[in-house]
C-alpha cells in the first residue's frame, strides 16, 4: 500500500509539474515581437508541427534527432571524455529503466522465462549500473576538479547527479543484502518448496550457504552428502528462477564483505529498510523531474529536433517566442558555451558571471520565471551587451539551442526596459553622429543593404580582439590621444560588427580615415580579412550618403 501511494504521489507531482512547464512554454513573453494570447501560440505551434510532420524533411529531420540523441555525434567530434559520459549515463540509465524498473512492462512480454534472479538479468543489471556509475563519477569528476567547470557549478547541477548516484549505490546495497538474507531465503522455501518435509530444508540450506552466499543464524552443518542431496533439491525446485550470483560482479563483492554483519542486518531487515530507501530515491527523482535537469530526456529531444527543422529567424513570430522558453529549459548547463565564449576574459576581469552563455541563460530564465531581483538586471544588461554575438556558443550547444537569437531577444527586451547599451559609447563626437545620421537617412534609400563579409558572423568569429591591426595601424599612430578616442582602431570596428552594431561601425572614423595599406590584415594572427571588411563598410556608407543626397534632391523637385 505504502509503495503504491507513494509511486501514485511520485507521478502526480511529475505530471503536474510537466503541464506547469508547458504552459510556460506558451505564457512567457522573450523579446520585442507581439506576445499573443496562450491560444494564439498554441494554435500557431500546432501549425508549425503539422507543417514539420508533412514536410518532405522531415526524414533528415528524424535522423538528425536520432544521430544527436542516441549517440551524441557532435559532441563525440569534439570532447571524447564528455561523450563517453553522457553515454554511459544516458544507455546505462535507459537500459536499466527499460529492462529493470519496467520489468513487468517490458522485460516479461520480451523474454517469457525472465526472472530478476536468473542469469544473464543479474549480469546485465549489475553492468548497466556500473557504468551509469562510472559516467556519473566522471560528471562529478569534472564538476568538483575541472576549475572551468567548478566555477559555474551549482546545486541544480550537483543534485542529478547526486541523486542517481544515490539509486545505483542503494541498488547495489540492496541487492547484496539479498543475497545474504536468511528472511528471503525463508520466504522462498514457504512459497515454492513444493514438499512439505522440513527435513528436506537442511540441505537446501547448506547448499545456499556454500553456493548462494546466504549467511544463516545459526550457520548450517555443511558436508559433501548434504551438498549432494541439497543440490538435487535446489534443481528440482529453486534453480528454475534463481541462479548462483556469481555474475553479479558488483553486488556480490559487497555481500561478502558484509557477511559478518549479515546476522544482525537481517534480524534487522536491512534488505527492507534499502528496498524502501532505493524505492524512495526513484520516486524522488521521478517526482522531480519537470523541476530538475532531468528534464532534458524531453526538452533536449525537442531542440535538437528544432535545430534540425530549420534556424529561429525562419520560424513565425509566436512560435519564436515559445521556442525560445523551449530553448531555456533546454539548457544543460554543461558549460560548453562559456569555454569558447570570445567575451570570457572580460567575465574574469569584470567579475560579472553573468558574461558567460551558461550564467546568462540562468539568470535570462529566472526573469522570464519572475525569479531575479531587481538589483541583478544590472550585471545581466552588463553581461547582455558586452556579448560580441560571434556565434561560438550556438555552435558548439550540444543541445541544439540558437543562444544568437535569445541575445538579440534579451538585449531588444533590456533596451525597451531602458537599460543603456554600453557599447554604444564608441559614437560619441560630433563627426560620428553626423556619420551616422547621414547613413541610417541613405540605408532607407538603399534598395539593397546587404554586405557580404559584414552581415557575415563567420567573418569575425575567430576574432580575439588582440589589437594587433590597431598596434600596426599607421592612422593610429598617427592620433594624437588614440587610447582615448573611441572611435579609432580596427579592431573597435570588429569588435562592433560582432555585435550586429553594423551603423555604429559604419559612423566610425576609422572606416573614413584608413588609408588602406592593408598592414591590419597582412599581420592579423587569425587571418580576418580586417581591411576588406573597412572597405566594404566604406563603400557602403558612400554608397548611402549618395542615396540619401539623391532622395532629398529628389524630394525637393531638383533634378539629380
Amino acid at each position: 500500500m505504502l509503495f503504491e501511494t507513494t509511486l501514485y504521489l511520485s507521478l502526480l507531482i511529475c505530471f503536474a509539474g510537466l503541464l506547469w512547464r508547458l504552459k510556460q512554454w506558451f505564457t512567457i513573453d522573450i523579446g520585442p515581437e507581439a506576445p499573443g494570447s496562450v491560444g494564439q501560440r498554441t494554435v500557431a505551434a500546432l501549425r508549425g508541427l503539422a507543417v514539420a510532420i508533412f514536410n518532405r524533411r522531415l526524414p533528415m529531420v528524424l535522423m538528425a534527432v536520432l544521430r544527436d540523441v542516441l549517440f551524441q555525434v557532435d559532441l563525440f567530434k569534439r570532447h571524447r571524455l564528455r561523450w563517453l559520459m553522457h553515454m554511459l549515463i544516458f544507455w546505462g540509465f535507459g537500459l536499466l529503466l527499460v529492462f529493470h524498473a519496467l520489468e513487468d512492462m517490458v522485460t516479461l512480454r520480451l523474454f517469457s522465462d525472465y526472472a530478476s534472479t536468473l542469469n544473464p538479468y543479474f549480469f546485465l543489471r549489475n553492468f548497466f549500473g556500473v557504468i551509469v556509475l562510472a559516467g556519473v563519477s566522471i560528471a562529478l569528476v569534472r564538476r568538483l576538479k575541472i576549475p572551468a567547470q567548478k566555477k559555474i557549478t551549482g546545486r541544480n547541477d550537483l543534485l542529478p547527479l547526486l541523486l542517481l548516484l544515490l539509486m545505483i549505490l542503494s541498488g547495489f546495497l540492496l541487492e547484496a543484502t539479498q543475497i545474504v538474507s536468511q528472511p528471503i531465503f525463508d520466504e522462498m522455501v514457504d512459497d515454492y518448496l513444493r514438499s512439505d518435509d522440513a527435513e528436506e530444508v537442511v540441505p537446501l540450506r547448506a547448499v545456499w550457504a556454500r553456493d548462494y552466499h546466504v549467511v544463516f543464524d545459526p550457520a548450517p552443518e555443511i558436508s559433501p552428502e548434504l551438498l549432494e542431496v541439497g543440490r538435487e533439491i535446489n534443481e528440482e525446485n529453486c534453480a528454475v528462477c534463481h541462479s548462483r550470483p556469481t555474475a553479479a560482479f558488483a553486488s556480490l563483492p559487497v555481500a561478502i564483505l558484509i557477511k559478518p554483519a549479515a546476522a544482525a542486518l537481517n534480524r534487522m531487515r536491512a534488505d527492507e529498510l534499502l528496498r524502501h530507501l532505493h524505492y524512495l530515491v526513484c520516486f524522488a527523482t521521478l517526482a522531480l523531474l519537470p523541476f530538475t535537469k532531468f528534464r532534458h530526456l524531453l526538452t533536449t529531444p525537442l531542440t535538437l529536433a528544432l535545430r534540425a527543422v530549420g534556424p529561429a529567424e525562419a520560424s513565425l513570430p509566436l512560435n519564436l517566442k515559445t521556442r525560445r522558453v523551449l530553448s531555456l529549459d533546454g539548457c544543460t548547463h554543461c558549460g560548453a558555451c562559456s569555454r569558447v565564449c570570445s567575451v570570457a576574459p572580460s567575465a574574469q576581469i569584470i567579475g560579472n558571471r553573468e558574461i558567460l552563455p551558461s550564467e546568462k541563460l540562468i539568470a535570462l530564465a529566472k526573469i522570464s520565471f519572475r525569479d531575479l531581483p531587481a538589483v541583478r538586471l544590472e550585471t545581466f544588461s552588463e553581461g547582455s551587451f558586452i556579448c560580441t554575438e560571434c556565434y561560438r556558443c550556438t555552435q558548439v550547444c550540444p543541445s541544439g539551442l540558437d543562444l544568437q537569437d535569445l541575445w538579440r531577444a534579451s538585449k531588444a527586451s533590456l533596451a525597451d526596459q531602458g537599460f543603456p547599451d554600453l557599447h554604444a559609447r564608441a559614437v560619441r563626437t560630433p563627426s560620428g553622429a553626423l556619420l551616422l545620421a547621414m547613413t541610417a537617412e541613405g540605408s532607407s534609400a538603399a534598395k539593397e543593404d546587404t554586405m557580404e563579409l559584414c552581415d557575415d558572423p563567420s567573418t569575425f568569429q575567430a576574432c580575439v580582439q588582440c589589437a594587433v591591426c590597431t598596434s600596426v595601424c599607421p592612422v593610429v599612430a598617427a592620433a594624437t590621444e588614440p587610447d582615448l578616442d573611441p572611435e579609432i582602431g580596427p579592431h573597435l570596428v570588429t569588435n562592433l560588427l560582432r555585435m550586429q552594431q553594423k551603423e555604429l561601425a559604419l559612423a566610425s572614423r576609422m572606416v573614413w580615415a584608413c588609408v588602406t595599406c592593408y598592414q591590419c590584415q597582412e599581420h592579423c594572427p587569425q587571418h580576418i580579412r580586417v581591411a576588406d571588411v573597412l572597405y566594404e563598410l566604406r563603400n557602403r556608407g558612400w554608397s548611402r550618403m549618395k542615396a540619401a543626397r539623391r532622395s532629398r534632391v529628389n524630394t525637393e523637385g531638383e533634378p539629380s
